[in-house]
């Protein structure tokens, strides 16, 4: 099991910001910093175990209870989707639309399995899985599947949306083994790219979560590069070599998103932070986020640089009050820092 986490770190100082008075600003001795309690983000599991599995990750990483598990891949399955189907069809007159981009029909097939389709995880801890969580129609009828049952629904939605796609077949290192997995290639303006929707489908606490809160893009449309330091195919010979990377960063973006909060800012210097908090608080904006794109072990030393930064803005404005600053870390390589300040 892989687990991913977002974490927290929480400051309050006061400070005093009077006109010529930067004597009065809190000294660093005065700031009391605690940690948040820790939030769970992301459980990425490759939500598919090997039965009998006997490697184990660090304790804080692994749970014992899920140390064993069937395949989902099922080499029985068959020709089992009728992509013709009107039920399917159905589908993918809800989601398609005729002036969508092929970018637009994969993020739309994407979205749609994501937030309609749970992993079947209690049936895979009780190694009672039904035929049907290895299909199309499981996935998109009963809305319930395996790793094989997302790709093959993904593929028939591709065949409604005329877009070339292939499905592969192969194994994934999920963190605690290389087990048996299935994912797909996708054609998006000509070029190939990888695509694994059952991964950005992850657990949350170890928990299936049915709402699409739980979705990642860090394997919508990716390279080769970025595949195989996980995934490996049966038969690479048969699959397409992805090169592009475009979509990387507007991926990690995606996956922000629903941490951000208006208005948010972007700064790419110390010296903009402090412009970004300045020009906010004289606009009487008292709550705003700086995202950056830093390293987490950073997010210390960047939560103390935009509390002084915040202080020194209020110093120039004047203005006195209470800063909260609450940083939050491991998403997408972004660290979220949310500056709230109260007027006294």
């Amino acid at each position: 099991m892989r687990i991913i986490m977002k974490k927290s770190l929480f400051c309050i100082a006061t400070a005093l910001m009077l006109t010529g008075c930067a004597e009065f600003l809190p000294s660093d001795d005065v700031l009391e910093v605690a940690p948040q309690s820790f939030q769970e983000y992301l459980l990425r599991q490759e939500n598919e175990l090997q039965e009998g599995s006997s490697s184990e990750l660090p304790d804080n990483e692994y749970d014992a209870d899920n140390s064993s598990a069937e395949s989902a891949v099922s080499p029985d399955t068959g020709t089992d989707t009728n992509s013709d189907s009107a039920g399917i069809r159905q589908i993918a007159a809800q989601i398609f639309t005729d002036d969508m981009s092929d970018y637009d029909k994969v993020f739309a097939i994407h979205q749609y399995l994501v937030t309609t389709v749970n992993y079947d995880y209690d049936n895979m801890q009780a190694n009672t899985l039904p035929d049907s969580v290895f299909t199309a129609e499981g996935a998109l009828f009963d809305h319930l599947a395996v790793c094989e049952g997302y790709a093959r629904a993904f593929s028939a939605l591709c065949e409604q949306a005329d877009l070339t796609e292939l499905m592969i077949s192969g194994t994934a290192d999920n963190g605690s083994g290389t087990i048996s997995h299935a994912w797909n290639q996708v054609q998006v303006d000509g070029i190939w790219y990888n695509m694994d929707v059952t991964w950005d489908d992850p657990l949350v606490e170890n928990q299936v979560v049915s709402d699409g809160s739980n979705i990642v893009y860090d394997y919508f449309l990716v390279p080769d590069y970025i595949m195989e330091e996980t995934h490996q195919a049966e038969y690479p010979e048969e699959r397409h070599t992805c090169n592009d990377d475009r979509y990387l960063e507007s991926n990690r973006q995606l996956t922000i998103a629903p941490y951000l909060k208006e208005p948010y800012f972007f700064p790419s210097s110390d010296t903009e932070i402090w412009e970004v908090a300045y020009s906010c608080l004289t606009s009487d904006i008292l709550e705003f986020q700086i995202v950056c794109d830093i390293p987490t072990e950073k997010a210390q030393s960047k939560m103390n640089l935009v509390l002084d930064q915040t202080q020194y803005a209020m110093e120039q404005i004047p203005l006195y009050g209470q800063i909260s600053v609450n940083a939050q870390y491991g998403i997408a390589d972004y660290v979220i820092v949310t500056v709230t300040v109260s007027p006294e």
